[in-house]
């Protein structure tokens, strides 16, 4: 991943890519080139299909799977292929903690093997971070938790990546480094240290009772609030798919590796487009893997139940539904025992199905070859 820093620190208000996006786009796309060439996919960099891995929310885990999800795409040598990396809720976990490893889709081994082990935090560093952040005048024990709360309706989406943090809806972004300052009419009031690591993981997700009763209410404008309170975007929409809709991305193809206990099949936008089978006799024992066909103006999506007919067979799973027990949400940390047959079955959906996602980044590639000969496809911007 490639930061690019700008100089002036303010709101950005556009629909394009931010400098530091672009940037990491054609310097992505070399290494998608080789990848697709290695799968016997030769193409040009302008004809790099745009494909997302989106992977959903879950908590622990969510988290622990996307790990498995992306171990056995390296494995497959189809990682490389993918341009984007999204998640929300308990995905981000893992994103945050790839993240610190700049080689971290080499190491991803080693990843999985930590995941087995134990870690705790020495108190006196609990303490000295919680004195650090009392410094700060709004802050509070609880922020952590409000953080992730915010109205349920209307709502907006909010999204981070390595380079701005903002309203998508709104077109409205900051760099992700002056997350926590104070900003007026736009411009930036106050300079202070980039927001560690814990809290921003903090931020993305809360899998504590939901001590929140009411909501608050909706302000007439949101720019006009000094403070923003989020939600766990795992509650409202449990793939980033906002983030990689329309022309601004113009993504091809989502890989959606589905991590979450709920409704998998709840429609609350029409898209993508199910048909009445899936949502009445598919949604509480799905199959391993769909593909919805997109258009001119949709990406395909693979989406990827990581609970399904056909790794649900044993004895240790609660029958007919695709869920087994033990795997909640909002239960504490999992056993080794349990994270390991978390890895071991992400990885399995993801192994099972990689014909399926080669055909579906072929068909990719094709499409964004019979755009750019259309003269359709817009350069990066």
């Amino acid at each position: 991943v490639f930061v690019f820093l700008c100089p002036q620190k303010s709101v950005r208000n556009g629909s394009s890519l931010c400098a530091g996006e672009q940037e990491y786009i054609q310097k992505r796309k070399q290494v998608s080139v080789q990848a697709l060439r290695d799968l016997g996919l030769p193409c040009t960099v302008e004809e790099v299909p745009h494909i997302a891995f989106l992977a959903s929310g879950g908590g622990q885990r969510a988290a622990v799977s996307l790990v498995g999800s992306l171990s056995q795409m390296s494995q497959d040598r189809l990682l490389d292929t993918v341009l984007y990396l999204g998640g929300v809720s308990g995905s981000t976990w893992s994103m945050a903690f790839l993240y610190s490893d700049p080689q971290w889709s080499r190491t991803l081994d080693s990843h999985m093997s930590s995941l087995l082990t134990a870690n705790t935090v020495e108190l006196e560093l609990v303490l000295s971070w919680v004195h650090e952040k009392a410094q700060r005048e709004e802050f509070s024990l609880t922020d952590v938790s409000f953080l992730t709360v915010v109205v349920m309706s209307p709502g907006q989406w909010f999204e981070l990546t390595p380079h701005e943090a903002g309203f998508s809806e709104l077109e409205l972004f900051v760099e992700t480094s002056a997350l926590g300052n104070k900003f007026k009419g736009g411009v930036l009031l106050e300079n202070r240290p980039e927001m560690d690591m814990i809290q921003l993981q903090g931020m993305c997700i809360h899998t504590g009772p939901f001590p929140f009763r009411g909501k608050l209410p909706i302000p007439a404008f949101l720019a006009s609030t000094e403070h923003v309170h989020l939600m766990d975007g795992g509650l409202l929409v449990n793939v980033a798919y906002p983030s990689f809709l329309g022309q601004r991305r113009d993504i091809d193809l989502i890989i959606a590796p589905e991590y979450s206990a709920g409704n998998m099949f709840e429609v609350r936008k029409p898209f993508p487009q199910l048909d009445d089978k899936i949502l009445e006799e598919e949604k509480d024992w799905p199959r391993d893997c769909y593909v919805f066909e997109g258009n001119d103006t949709a990406p395909t999506v693979v989406f990827m139940p990581l609970f399904n007919r056909r790794n649900c067979k044993g004895t240790h799973l609660k029958l007919p539904g695709p869920k087994p027990s033990g795997f909640s949400t909002f239960q504490k940390s999992y056993s080794p025992d349990m994270i390991k047959f978390l890895l071991e079955t992400a990885q399995e959906n993801m192994r099972n199905n990689k014909e399926t996602l080669l055909r579906e980044i072929s068909k990719a590639l094709q499409r964004r070859r019979a755009r750019g000969q259309a003269g359709q496809v817009q350069p990066e911007q």
